[in-house]
């Protein structure tokens, strides 16, 4: 810590020293016209009081400062973000670990401290959007519908915006599928001159995928009328190819429809109708048809409800 007396009201030499030089004669011509009248001591003490009282008049109008000066050193920020998209969950060899597992694995708690003893860590969890967890919380089991690998790290960054980042570490594997082109999000992170690290995880070729995003429906229907459900599916790996679209309840197939994706890696949507069976409340599921060389089939389908109606509303 450093100290200095600064002066909020300085003046310049031209006015301060007149004013000094006259001040110093007004006082010796005091003290020579009070000596007749006084002792010389008493001249002394009066003369005394009336210098200190100038300079503390003098001081005050030029308004002292005491300025202290701290420097601190403080690590930057290390944002570390997790994909948590359920393509993380594949095992790309069936004996062997998840993807997850396999990030889990190489970031161990040792690495952890490396990263901490450099700089302050921050862990983040993201598939279609990001949250900020605890460390020991950052290895719960993968459960996003889908990945976007750009919005995320700059939500981070603006989660941290009073704070001094220096780098983000972006763990994937690369499954981009949300949101718009990951490179804007780097063009924003470079203007801050934040450092963008990218950590992949799985094969360089995406494996062959058929996932059931989402279903929509009225989710009102008549006993007897046909209902229909908009089914969105995201594929990788199936262009050209015919995949059935099915809606089942219970046992029973009711409705079928099909996709034919345009490109290797995107979503098409298809218009499914079907007529469910029962009365009230029904349990229904959209799915493709497991296909060959699928990576992973247990996203292949999506439950949704409608409700069924007896007699017609008046």
């Amino acid at each position: 810590m450093m100290a200095a007396i600064l002066f909020s009201n300085p003046w310049p030499w031209w006015i301060a020293a007149p004013l000094a030089v006259g001040l110093g004669a007004l006082l010796a011509w005091l003290y020579r016209r009070e000596r007749s009248c006084v002792s010389r001591a008493v001249g002394w003490w009066l003369t005394t009081l009336r210098i200190a009282a100038a300079l503390m008049l003098f001081l005050t109008i030029l308004g002292p400062v005491l300025s202290t000066q701290v420097t601190r050193t403080s690590k930057d920020w290390l944002l570390l973000l997790v994909d948590q998209s359920r393509s993380m969950s594949i095992r790309d060899d069936p004996k062997g670990p998840s993807r997850f597992e396999q990030v889990q694995k190489t970031f161990d708690h040792a690495l952890l401290q490396k990263l901490q003893a450099v700089s302050q860590l921050r862990p983040y969890r993201f598939a279609a959007s990001v949250t900020a967890v605890e460390p020991e919380a950052l290895w719960s089991a993968p459960d996003g519908d889908a990945s976007d690998l750009g919005r995320p790290s700059v939500a981070a960054l603006m989660d941290m915006a009073n704070e001094r980042v220096g780098a983000i570490v972006v763990v994937s594997d690369g499954g981009h599928n949300w949101g718009p082109n990951p490179i804007e999000a780097a063009a924003k992170l470079a203007d801050r001159q934040v450092k963008l690290y990218t950590v992949g995880v799985g094969p360089s070729a995406p494996p062959k995928d058929v996932t059931v995003t989402e279903v929509a429906t009225s989710g009102l229907v008549f006993t007897g009328d046909q209902a229909t459900a908009t089914v969105a599916v995201r594929t990788s790996g199936f262009r050209g190819q015919r995949l059935p679209v099915r809606i089942v309840q219970g046992d029973k197939v009711v409705g079928e429809g099909a996709i034919t994706p345009r490109d290797d890696q995107g979503r098409d949507t298809v218009v499914v109708s079907f007529t469910p069976s029962g009365e009230g409340s029904q349990l229904l599921r959209a799915e493709v048809v497991p296909q060959a060389g699928e990576a992973n089939a247990e996203n292949n389908a999506r439950d949704f409800r409608v409700q069924v109606l007896k007699d017609r509303l008046k």
